[in-house]
């Protein structure tokens, strides 16, 4: 598969060709149709603190089409349109228990939406309903932030806010 492969702060990414994932087990894979570029992807990138490691391939607010399925899995099948958070917990912790993944302490990260393929995590992936485009399902994680903002500022309906930023 050709992915896009970041090779340090202040170098050009690469396109590269690497070899296609194998789902392991619980994991799928997808062929990413879209995927979004956060602001979490700039900022890890910058050489300005912590970075991802060179030849990561980022991406975590995708959506694409199973192809491939791994051992075990019990509600996805190859056709599927799916997004998948970038983090899939434990599922046995506290946190997961309470149907916070991405709050595990020892969470498996999913990232790879700069790829033509990627894994995912079946626990942590969500099939998208057939009146959402493959546009609409890169948004789903972005959405999913700014609702748990909302949750945590315990907003009422009608509420007045500002929103910084883009």
């Amino acid at each position: 598969m050709r992915a896009a492969v970041f090779k340090g702060a202040d170098r050009p990414w690469a396109i590269e060709s690497l070899p296609d994932p194998e789902p392991g087990v619980g994991e799928a894979v997808i062929k990413v149709g879209r995927c979004g570029v956060c602001g979490t992807d700039l900022n890890m990138t910058s050489g300005n603190g912590y970075d991802f490691p060179c030849g990561s391939v980022l991406g975590h607010e995708f959506c694409g089409e199973v192809v491939a399925l791994g051992q075990d899995i019990r509600s996805l099948k190859i056709g599927d349109v799916v997004t998948a958070m970038p983090a899939a917990g434990c599922g046995h912790c506290d946190m997961c228990r309470i149907g916070m993944q991405v709050m595990c302490a020892t969470p498996t990260h999913y990232m790879g939406g700069f790829g033509e393929y990627m894994r995912i995590a079946e626990r942590a992936s969500v099939k998208l309903p057939s009146a959402l485009s493959l546009l609409d399902g890169a948004l789903v994680e972005p959405l999913a932030v700014g609702l748990h903002g909302v949750s945590l500022a315990r907003l009422k309906p009608n509420a007045r806010v500002l929103v910084l930023g883009g």
